[in-house]
């Protein structure tokens, strides 16, 4: 396959399925069925361009968690992340109304975003449970061990849930400043990806919720 050439607008990607497809051979080449779980602990905030650097400056790990889902489509464009609130904690949940990339991918994916909290805040950060719509592997206690929480799979979403006291955990490199700037930054970037109509968007949002409700 390829090698991805990047964009000089930082907006370049590649086919989900290209993506996954890298990851199923280099999972065989490396005879690493966990590679998910381990690459996602090298992908830093600054391996995803301007979004990496508002997530650097953001004042505290709510306010980078909320431009994540405003802005995700700059790295990742497949299923969107939603934030659903509950009792002292908020769930982020990926559905599945778009398809199902796949355990190496999902695992890359959440394993990456929790080294993010991680390496963005002063104390570290576990969540309290974290939910995966993939089979369970052989073996569920590397899981359990690097996100220190309960992990449940063949679960009917994927989802990351965060107490209330992490979210106001201060970041080590906040800086509203540069924030604003960063945003504005991001804003156009955004402008410039294919938009979607936005009454699609509400019904897909409203549909994940009202099945999450039954």
């Amino acid at each position: 396959l390829p090698w991805p050439v990047p964009q000089a607008n930082g907006l370049g990607g590649i086919p989900i399925e290209q993506w996954v497809s890298l990851l199923e051979r280099a999972s065989a080449c490396l005879h690493d069925p966990l590679l998910g779980l381990h690459l996602g602990q090298t992908i830093t905030p600054r391996h995803i361009g301007v979004l990496g650097y508002v997530l650097l400056a953001s004042p505290n790990l709510a306010s980078a968690l909320t431009r994540l889902e405003r802005y995700q489509r700059l790295v990742y464009d497949v299923t969107p992340m939603h934030r659903r609130d509950g009792d002292g904690y908020i769930d982020l949940v990926w559905g599945d109304e778009q398809g199902r990339p796949g355990t190496l991918s999902d695992d890359t994916s959440i394993t990456a975003l929790m080294h993010f909290c991680r390496g963005l805040t002063q104390h570290p950060v576990y969540p309290r449970e974290v939910h995966f719509l993939n089979p369970a592997p052989a073996d569920v206690a590397p899981y359990r061990e690097y996100f220190g929480c309960p992990v449940l799979f063949d679960q009917p979403e994927t989802m990351v849930r965060v107490g209330i006291e992490a979210l106001a955990m201060p970041l080590k490199s906040a800086d509203p400043g540069l924030v604003a700037l960063l945003e504005s930054q991001a804003d156009q970037l955004l402008e410039q990806l294919p938009q979607e109509d936005a009454f699609i968007d509400r019904v897909r949002k409203t549909t994940v919720l009202q099945l999450h409700a039954g």
